[in-house]
């Protein structure tokens, strides 16, 4: 280390001791080498330069950016990319900032070295650093290992997980289910728990049961002895992700029990109409019902707490909140379509609604969301159909709310595009509508989100905001929008270039 050399020579003086102060990264030290007059003010001077750099971390006026070391394995981002990054930085655009990162890493692009310093400075965090770092390439990790920052590896969270960071351990969990699922409850010999169990145990009740969210990828039999005892934790949070889990695992107790509970809860009728020429299948919910001590333990509410839900209704939707539909449909013997029809359209309770909502999201039921968002209601579940499916969905809802004083899908709108991953390309007629609803109500989203949303427009686009941008200035909300628009405008050309 560079500060035991420096004390060691200070202790013992120059002419008995002379240290070895050189950095990896540059040949500054030896410069001064070469031009100090004696010994002492060699050291003074790397010494000074030492401490000088450590407090910077950027590099000084003396060392050339040519001279920041260089890999052939290391591919760096263009120069034109280097300019807008630059850019980003001095104006604290965070929005191309992480677009930026995002399109490094895709493209496995390296953070030119003279701009890494300014990176690291800003991205101080444990967490950001784990982000960053990867971009930042050798130099990141020289001037990190230089001022004694370097970040715990992914790869050491099973062996210390005490100083790993939440996200690393996320990652590291989410790598071992998609590698070697069952490996997730292995433990050394010499330990009671394996280091998931560990990790578990020392958390809060909802970033546990974030974690145990994770167990999905690869859920198998050999899971449920290990899911077993978590049913006993006091937080309904975690109870519930636990049941979810257990539920999808055929024969497991969880699943048996539940079964159960729903054949108490529904019963199937068969109705004959047109003088007993057809016959319908009708499901009939046992609207009092007393839950069992064992079913309770599940974290079962008996009594309803909504006014004008029945106590079988209300234990009806805690069973649609956690149990996968295909599983309800196989206990009750009918198709889902079915079930959907009865339970949430003709029924038409609120609270059962909601059940089922919940258990589209959970389990990503695609054809239940179709069905619900069909009807031009609860468009918030569009966000989680695939990308063109759901810009369809948006597209129809923002036509038939055109004008109108009803921004709820407008919001929602919004909400989906901001969480999509990968920036995908909205086409030129969701762009327009999206725009021209902005035109009447310019306040909807923050003027940083204009940038924003340029990161998600065709270039096509580029005339029309031209057009809108030059017209004469209006009212204060006109003027906002057009402000505005600049900067959306500015979003296109700059993701242009980032992708030449």
């Amino acid at each position: 280390m560079i500060e035991e050399e420096i004390v060691k020579t200070a202790l013992l003086g120059t002419d008995r001791y002379q240290p070895n102060l050189q950095f990896d990264f540059s040949d500054i030290m030896q410069k001064i080498e070469a031009k100090a007059a004696d010994k002492e003010s060699r050291f003074l001077q790397q010494t000074a330069t030492y401490f000088m750099v450590k407090a910077a971390s950027i590099p000084l006026s003396d060392v050339a950016v040519e001279d920041l070391e260089t890999h052939d394995s290391e591919k760096y981002i263009s120069e034109s990319t280097q300019k807008i990054l630059q850019s980003a930085l001095n104006e604290d655009n965070q929005v191309l900032l992480q677009y930026c990162f995002y399109l490094f890493q895709k493209r496995k692009e390296i953070i030119t070295p003279y701009l890494v310093p300014d990176i690291l400075e800003k991205y101080a965090s444990a967490n950001q650093r784990q982000e960053i770092l990867p971009l930042c390439g050798f130099i990141g990790k020289e001037i990190l290992k230089f001022r004694g920052e370097e970040i715990q590896a992914t790869n050491s969270v099973e062996s210390d997980v005490e100083v790993a960071s939440f996200a690393q351990i996320k990652e590291w969990i989410t790598q071992t289910r998609k590698n070697s699922p069952s490996s997730i409850w292995e433990k050394e010999e010499e330990k009671k728990q394996s280091a998931f169990e560990e990790i578990l145990n020392n958390e809060k009740p909802d970033r546990r049961a974030e974690l145990l969210e994770l167990l999905q990828i690869n859920l198998s039999k050999s899971d449920k002895t290990f899911l077993l005892p978590q049913l006993k934790t006091k937080s309904k949070t975690v109870k519930t992700v636990v049941i979810r889990l257990l539920m999808q695992i055929e024969n497991s107790p969880v699943q048996e029990d539940f079964k159960t509970l729903l054949n108490e809860l529904i019963s199937i009728e068969i109705r004959k109409q047109l003088l007993g020429l057809k016959k319908t299948t009708a499901i009939v919910i046992q609207e009092n019902h007393t839950l069992t001590a064992a079913q309770k333990a599940y974290g079962l509410d008996e009594i309803s707490n909504v006014k004008g839900v029945s106590d079988g209704i209300y234990q009806l939707a805690q069973c649609i909140e956690v149990m996968p539909l295909s599983l309800v449909a196989q206990t009750i013997n009918l198709p889902e379509a079915d079930i959907i029809q009865q339970l949430y359209f003709d029924l038409n309770n609120n609270h059962l609604q909601l059940a089922f909502m919940e258990n589209a999201r959970t389990f990503h039921n695609n054809d239940l969301i179709r069905k619900i968002v069909g009807t031009g209601e609860r468009l918030g579940l569009a966000a989680y159909l695939p990308f063109q499916e759901a810009s369809d969905f948006y597209k129809k809802a923002l036509k038939s709310s055109f004008g109108n004083n009803n921004r709820d899908n407008f919001y929602l709108l919004f909400n989906w595009l901001w969480n999509l991953e990968g920036y995908p390309q909205l086409d030129t007629e969701l762009s327009m509508s999206i725009l021209s609803q902005l035109k009447s109500n310019p306040y909807t989203i923050e003027g940083r989100n204009y940038y924003q949303l340029g990161l998600y427009l065709p270039k096509e686009i580029k005339p029309w905001l031209t057009q809108e941008i030059n017209r004469p200035l209006g009212d204060n909300e006109g003027n906002f929008y057009q402000l505005h628009i600049q900067q959306t405008l500015k979003a296109i050309e700059d993701k242009a270039l980032l992708n030449q």
